[in-house]
């Protein structure tokens, strides 16, 4: 745990001297240097990100090939396909060609399986320091929850997926732009990484949608619904992924995960939102966010069921730490100093629960160096 405190420490003791050279030095602002002011704010946050995911992309390509539950086994193909044809590797993974390319063109140029997890690690990672760095607005907020958000540990583990999650970065930015052709496309690309990636469908008809607070009336019981029936709805959508897939899930067992923690806190942060949020001073983007974190809730009300619902949210839950900032950025004046109290409370949990509460499921408590 000791190089997890040491990445906190760093990235708050990184906030206050940006703080300090950015803002505090700049005597003498006056009104009409209120731009001057937003910018200096938000360079802060933009500079503290840059520290907290640079220093994470390092821990990760440094990482023992024993931090991470699936590390070996990735390092252990990796030394296969270095030793297949072309032809060998399409006809064993012909549905997730992507990767198996990549692995084989790393393969190609070196046989240090440090170096293929680092690969992986900056194509993963790097994109979402961009996508926190330009959207969001509170980088020590931001970072916190990314702690506990599931993401942070699974990158240690999950090298296809992970690269899979990293195209949502891309995908975001054309949803927002409206460009649903290239917007496919970029799931079809990360699809060939890792199938899952297809449920990134969803995110485009989610961040469109029209979602404010009278709208509630009739999302709240849905919602409700969907808990209610999580199980007849989940094992349904298990059945309809294919044999292939339900027949590969299966054996991780039922009702065995026990994730009602993050349920509640994803199911707190959505009443949250649309209880501080000014919506007369939101704009699509901020309300589409909100969106996304709405639909993350839903999906993790399969997660007590099955890993698998999860793993599946993870697309949706990497725009949470963004869709919080907003809300607390926006919120309604009236409110102003409670999402002032509501971020140190926020934080401080985040890194309570990260250190204290915890479990260690996916094998990165214990980190080495691979020296």
């Amino acid at each position: 745990m000791t190089i997890y405190w040491v990445l906190v420490i760093t990235m708050l003791f990184s906030h206050l001297m940006f703080f300090y050279f950015h803002v505090s030095r700049k005597k003498g602002f006056h009104l009409e240097d209120i731009d001057s002011i937003e910018n200096a704010y938000m360079k802060v946050e933009k500079d503290t990100i840059t520290v907290f995911f640079t220093f994470y992309i390092v821990i990760l390509c440094l990482r023992d090939l024993f931090v991470g539950s699936d590390t070996i086994e990735y390092v252990y193909n990796f030394n296969q396909y270095r030793l297949l044809d072309w032809s060998q590797i399409v006809a064993r993974k012909p549905d997730e060609l992507a990767f198996s390319f990549v692995t084989k063109i790393i393969g190609q140029v070196t046989s240090n399986p440090q170096l293929f997890l680092s690969v992986f690690a900056i194509l993963s990672v790097a994109p979402i320091m961009i996508l926190y760095k330009r959207e969001a607005r509170d980088a020590v907020l931001c970072c916190s929850f990314y702690l506990i958000s599931l993401l942070f540990e699974f990158y240690f583990s999950g090298i296809r997926q992970g690269v899979a999650i990293g195209f949502m970065v891309p995908a975001y930015y054309f949803v927002k732009e409206k460009k649903p052709i290239q917007f496919v496309i970029t799931l079809i690309v990360a699809s060939s990484f890792h199938i899952s990636a297809l449920i990134g469908i969803l995110l485009y008809p989610i961040y469109h949608a029209k979602i404010t607070t009278k709208w509630l009336w009739f999302v709240v019981p849905i919602m409700a619904l969907i808990y209610r029936f999580n199980q007849p709805i989940f094992n349904t959508l298990f059945l309809l992924s294919g044999e292939k897939y339900s027949t590969k899930y299966i054996i991780w067992g039922f009702g065995e995960t026990g994730q009602y923690g993050l349920l509640l806190l994803f199911v707190l942060l959505s009443i949250y939102s649309f209880l501080m949020l000014d919506e007369s001073q939101a704009d699509g983007d901020d309300i589409g966010l909100r969106n996304v974190l709405l639909l993350a809730t839903v999906l993790q009300f399969f997660s007590p069921l099955h890993s698998l619902a999860s793993r599946m949210n993870y697309y949706f839950i990497l725009f949470i730490p963004i869709a919080i900032t907003r809300v607390n950025y926006k919120s309604k004046i009236r409110y102003k100093q409670i999402a002032k109290l509501a971020k140190v409370v926020m934080v401080v949990y985040f890194l309570f629960y990260f250190f204290v509460l915890k479990g260690d499921s996916l094998g990165i408590f214990n980190y080495k160096f691979c020296f």
